[in-house]
């Protein structure tokens, strides 16, 4: 039976313009398939040009990691508000921000004020570490999962901590618990 398979493809020589049709159905068939996800998102064929790219968008820098951006600082050190966004975009691709880098914010001194975006997940390292004159810290996020160590290390005592009202259990007793936040620190519910 397989040599009746190949019977039909040889004899299809004469037709060699119907062979290429055939091959040609099979390579459209792939190349939909290809197509298909870049038009539906754009991220996958681009994630692959933009993975490691570095941009700015507004007062923040980012690098592009698969299909989400990483905040890695501001552009300018002596920043006082910080406001991480649930997405950005940059060329042409739109990017939920999931992360912000280890040591992103370490020692801006100036930094009093941050707004931590939906989808950030992570907080790296020594994230806002030395941040000595941040005070409040809102957190927008219901999917922040980690953050690293002394990742708020040497930041206000006098610190408000706002996290969502349905996170509020799970942030203050385990996920913000040993990160170098000073023990004065006041943690409020906000709605969402």
């Amino acid at each position: 039976k397989p040599t009746v398979t190949k019977e039909p493809t040889p004899s299809a020589k004469p037709d060699e313009t119907e062979k290429p049709t055939v091959t040609a159905e099979p390579t459209p068939s792939a190349k939909p398939g290809e197509t298909e996800k870049p038009a539906v998102t754009k991220e996958p064929g681009a994630d692959s040009d933009l993975s490691g790219k570095e941009f700015t968008y507004g007062n923040l820098r980012y690098v592009v990691s698969g299909k989400t951006a990483v905040v890695t600082g501001a552009v300018k050190k002596n920043v006082t508000k910080v406001n991480i966004p649930a997405s950005v975009k940059w060329n042409k691709t739109s990017f939920k921000v999931s992360n912000v880098s280890d040591r992103a914010f370490k020692n801006y001194k100036k930094l009093k004020n941050v707004i931590i975006g939906k989808n950030v997940s992570t907080l790296g390292k020594e994230s806002f570490s030395g941040c000595s004159k941040l005070t409040k810290v809102t957190v927008n996020s219901k999917v922040l999962k980690r953050i690293g160590k002394s990742a708020f290390n040497k930041t206000a005592k006098n610190m408000k901590l706002y996290v969502p009202k349905s996170r509020y259990v799970k942030y203050t007793k385990k996920v913000f618990k040993g990160k170098g936040l000073a023990g004065s620190v006041k943690y409020y519910k906000r709605k969402g």
